[in-house]
C-alpha cells in the first residue's frame, strides 16, 4: 500500500502542461510583408481585414515571423496624423563659368522669349584667345524649382577620372549678390578595383532662390566637368490618409429615435457622422460605443447634425470628433425635439487612422504578419525599446523606421484558430482525487485491520493460563 501511494503521488507531481512554440499556423490568417532596403525597423499600417479577424481589441494576438519561422520583436502604436513626404527631385539647367569668375558672371545674359514666355540663361566664353579657360564655377537655374531645396545631387560623366574635392554652394536672386548656403562640401569619385566610393549629394538647410552657384573651394579644378544637377525639395508635411466606413443602422425596439450600428470590427474611431435619411433635418445626437456586445455603453461624444437644402445643393454637418479606442458597436440617441430624424433609418459613417505595427527586421526575410488567435497572449514590447538606443558617447539615438507594405491576406491555420481551444482533460485533478480516495480507503483498511488485531489480542489476554 505504501509503495503504491508513493508511486501515484510521483505521477501526480509530474503532470504539467508544456508550453508550445508559436508558428504561423497557430494563427487564423497571415499576410506577407514586403521590406524594401535593409533598414533595422519597419512599419505597416493595420488593414481593415486584420481588425476584423483579431480576437483582442489591443491587437495582442498579432505576431511577426521571419523566413526561418522565428518571432521577431514588434510594437503597436497609434498611427501618425501627418507624414513627412519628400517630393521627387527635379533636374535643373547648369551653365559653366570659365576664366575669371567675376568676368564670367558679368558675361551672363538672360533672354526671354516673348512667344512662349520661356526664360534662358546664356554665358559667353571669357577664355583668352590662346587657349581654353578652366571652369571655375557653375550657375544652376532654379527659377522653376517652385519649392525650397534641401539638397543638390551633383552628376558627372561615368568616365570621369578619380577626384576628391570640396564644393562651395551660394545662392542669389539677381546674379549679383550671393549668400553662402554650404561651404566645403565633400565631392568624391574614387575607385579601388571593382569598388567605387561616390559622394555626390550635398545637403543643407532648406533654401529657396532663383540661382545657385557651385564653385570649387580653394581654386579651379579643370579636370572635373559636371553633367547635371538634381534639386531635391525639402520634406513637406501632409495629413496621413484616413480610413472611412459607412454602415446601416437598426432602430431599437420601442425607441423611435435610438439606433444601433455594428462596424464588424473594433476600430480606433476618432470621428463619426450620421447620414440623415431626409432633407431639411436638424437634430442633436449623443453617441456611445462598446467593444463587445455584452460590454456597458461608454460615452463617445455629442454634436449637432444637419442636412439642409441650399442654392448650391445640400449642405451637411462636418464629422463629429469622438474618442473611441476600440469601438465596434455604436448607439446613437437622437433628441426628439424638432421631430427627430423623420422617416427612415440613418446610416453611420466613421473615420479612423489605422494603428501601426513597428517590427525589428531580425533574421532573413521575407517576413510574415500572422494574426487571429484565441490562445495567443500579448507579446508587444514598449515602443521606446525599439526606437531608442542608448550609446555612451552619443546619448539616446533615434532609430529610423522605413515603411513596409502588405500583400494579400491568406488563410494560415484557418478560422478555427479564432475559437478557444477545448479545455484539456484535468488529469492532475483526477490523479489527485484518485490518490485521495485510495488514501482514504488505505487508511480505512489499516484502521479495520488494526481494530481486529487489538480485538484479537484482548481476547487472547483473557484466556486462563495452564
Amino acid at each position: 500500500m505504501k509503495r503504491w501511494v508513493a508511486t501515484v503521488l510521483m505521477a501526480a507531481s509530474g503532470v504539467a502542461t508544456a508550453a508550445e512554440t508559436l508558428t504561423v499556423d497557430d494563427f487564423a490568417y497571415a499576410v506577407g510583408v514586403e521590406t524594401p532596403g535593409d533598414a533595422g525597423l519597419y512599419r505597416v499600417r493595420v488593414p481593415l481585414g486584420l481588425y476584423r479577424s483579431v480576437t483582442r481589441a489591443d491587437l495582442g494576438d498579432v505576431r511577426i515571423f521571419n523566413s526561418g519561422g522565428d518571432v521577431v520583436p514588434h510594437a503597436v502604436q497609434t498611427s501618425r496624423r501627418d507624414l513627412a513626404v519628400r517630393p521627387p527631385g527635379r533636374r535643373l539647367p547648369v551653365f559653366p563659368l570659365r576664366g575669371d569668375p567675376q568676368a564670367a558672371l558679368n558675361a551672363v545674359r538672360i533672354t526671354i522669349q516673348s512667344q512662349d514666355g520661356s526664360v534662358g540663361v546664356e554665358t559667353r566664353d571669357t577664355a583668352p584667345a590662346n587657349g581654353p579657360a578652366d571652369i571655375h564655377a557653375y550657375i544652376v537655374d532654379a527659377r522653376d524649382a517652385g519649392t525650397p531645396v534641401a539638397a543638390l545631387v551633383i552628376e558627372w560623366p561615368e568616365d570621369s577620372g578619380e577626384f576628391a574635392a570640396l564644393l562651395d554652394v551660394d545662392v542669389s536672386d539677381d546674379l549679383s549678390r550671393w549668400a553662402p548656403v554650404r561651404q566645403q562640401a565633400p565631392i568624391v569619385n574614387l575607385k579601388a578595383g571593382d569598388e567605387r566610393l561616390v559622394q555626390q549629394r550635398v545637403e543643407f538647410q532648406a533654401t529657396q532662390a532663383r540661382y545657385w552657384r557651385l564653385a570649387w573651394s580653394g581654386g579651379k579644378l579643370p579636370w572635373i566637368r559636371l553633367s547635371g544637377v538634381v534639386a531635391e525639395p525639402a520634406e513637406q508635411r501632409q495629413s496621413a490618409p484616413a480610413e472611412t466606413m459607412t454602415v446601416p443602422g437598426t432602430r431599437v425596439t420601442g425607441q423611435t429615435q435610438e439606433f444601433l450600428f455594428d462596424l464588424g470590427a473594433p476600430l480606433p474611431v476618432d470621428r463619426v457622422t450620421l447620414e440623415l435619411p431626409e432633407r431639411n433635418t436638424v437634430v442633436t445626437a449623443e453617441m456611445s460605443y462598446r467593444t463587445r456586445a455584452d460590454d456597458p455603453w461608454r460615452p463617445a461624444g455629442r454634436g449637432g447634425l444637419y442636412r439642409l437644402a441650399a442654392n448650391v445643393g445640400e449642405i451637411r454637418n462636418p464629422p463629429v470628433p469622438v474618442n473611441a479606442a476600440a469601438g465596434r458597436y455604436w448607439r446613437v440617441q437622437i433628441d426628439a425635439t424638432g421631430g427627430g430624424v423623420g422617416r427612415g433609418v440613418p446610416q453611420l459613417t466613421v473615420g479612423w487612422y489605422p494603428d501601426e505595427i513597428i517590427f525589428a527586421a531580425r533574421g532573413a526575410g521575407p517576413f510574415t504578419l500572422a494574426f487571429g488567435s484565441a490562445t495567443a497572449v500579448p507579446a508587444a514590447v514598449p515602443m521606446a525599446a525599439l526606437t531608442n538606443v542608448a550609446e555612451p558617447s552619443r546619448g539616446s539615438v533615434k532609430i529610423r523606421i522605413d515603411d513596409a507594405s502588405l500583400s494579400t491576406i491568406r488563410d494560415a491555420g484557418g478560422p478555427s484558430r479564432l475559437q478557444p481551444s477545448p479545455k484539456p482533460f484535468p488529469w492532475k485533478s483526477v490523479v489527485l482525487w484518485i490518490v485521495l480516495v485510495f488514501g482514504v480507503l488505505g487508511l480505512g483498511f489499516m484502521a479495520v485491520r488494526l481494530t481486529r488485531e487489538i480485538g484479537k489480542n484482548s481476547v487472547d489476554g483473557d484466556e486462563p493460563r495452564t
